[in-house]
């Protein structure tokens, strides 16, 4: 919105790395955290809780303690307690590295299908990766950074339509590209692969 960000902002929320969940808090408690300091009374935020809990598939868990929970569920929790809050903008650093393959997959796509419903969920979501795959799934704009001092290195537009195929010969060119940059093949001037 044109103005620097000095002081917590109601308008963003983060998924971490880490499950960053209280352990002595049940699955609702710990999303309603987020609404707390909001000044939302109890009954609004127990019925934000119940519809976020439904949207991201954790029927049935709003009494389980995190020990009870699997990564992935963790992780569902973490991005409940984020989206309660209807952020405009959604950050998350690195949100599947700690999952097995085939959750981290079925949570991309639910991650994807959420932002694509532009009238409930983030404009944006500012995802920090470094799996050259998940990037190419998830984003429409891809910021390469370089280190020593941190910088963006480049900038490329994914103009592949959703969902995306990895096995599309488009997906692989991109894939290869990202990988070239990364690595020093190609330079960051040159053009970007469709």
């Amino acid at each position: 919105r044109g103005r620097p960000v000095t002081e917590p902002n109601p308008h963003l929320a983060l998924v971490f790395q880490q499950f960053a969940l209280f352990p002595w808090l049940t699955v609702g408690q710990n999303i309603e955290q987020a609404l707390i300091p909001r000044g939302i009374e109890l009954s609004a935020r127990r019925q934000r809780v119940a519809e976020i809990i439904t949207l991201i598939g954790l029927d049935g868990f709003e009494e389980a303690y995190p020990r009870e929970l699997s990564g992935g569920m963790k992780q569902r929790v973490g991005i409940a307690r984020a989206l309660v809050v209807h952020p405009e903008v959604l950050c998350m650093d690195d949100p599947f590295s700690q999952m097995d393959p085939l959750t981290t997959e079925t949570l991309r796509g639910e991650v994807v299908n959420l932002w694509r419903d532009r009238e409930k969920y983030p404009e944006s979501i500012l995802l920090v990766s470094h799996d050259i795959h998940e990037v190419a799934l998830m984003a429409s704009r891809i910021l390469i950074m370089a280190a020593n001092p941190g910088r963006i290195k480049t900038i490329i537009d994914n103009s592949l339509p959703y969902p995306r195929d990895p096995h599309a010969p488009a997906y692989q060119a991109l894939v290869d590209h990202l990988h070239g940059i990364l690595t020093g093949l190609y330079l960051p001037e040159e053009a970007v692969a469709p």
